[in-house]
């Protein structure tokens, strides 16, 4: 009988970008994981947001959202650049990970309000953040169209 436990084994169901990040994390710590997707791994609900790390402007702060999301979606964004380097340092590779700022836009009367809530949550959480009127978000991105009223970046 071994005095040593036995390597834990972990079935993930679900190979996006949670389910693979867990099986590196718990690969990593010595288990043996096997994950299951009926798909391509990293496809499905991965690609949704073109692996586009925008905590603040998810409806983290929305009516109804838990109070502490927002935190968390920002804690999660914080870590992600050693996860990134981590990932990379196994093999060297360059992961693509980038810490460019996101630009959001509004078109619309409803979807300005909607990014002034957002810029105030912003200023009241001291997040770093430019207030952009129309003209001023076309001159980051000159591809948007006239209809922008105002950008958050």
């Amino acid at each position: 009988m071994s005095s040593r436990p036995s390597q834990p084994s972990i079935a993930i169901i679900g190979a996006g970008i949670i389910g693979l990040s867990c099986a590196w994390e718990l690969v990593r710590r010595g288990a043996h994981v096997t994950l299951y997707d009926k798909n391509e791994p990293g496809r499905g609900a991965s690609w949704a947001a073109a692996g586009m790390l925008a905590p603040a402007y998810e409806a983290a702060d929305e009516p109804g959202a838990h109070p502490r999301l927002f935190d968390l979606c920002m804690e999660s964004a914080n870590l992600w650049p050693d996860f990134a380097a981590s990932l990379g340092g196994t093999d060297g590779r360059d992961v693509g990970f980038r810490t460019e700022p996101t630009l959001a836009v509004a078109t619309s009367k409803a979807s300005a309000e909607n990014l002034a809530r957002l810029r105030d949550t912003l200023v009241r959480r001291q997040v770093d953040h430019d207030w952009l009127d129309g003209d001023a978000a076309r001159r980051i991105e000159p591809a948007l169209s006239r209809t922008v009223e105002a950008g958050l970046c």
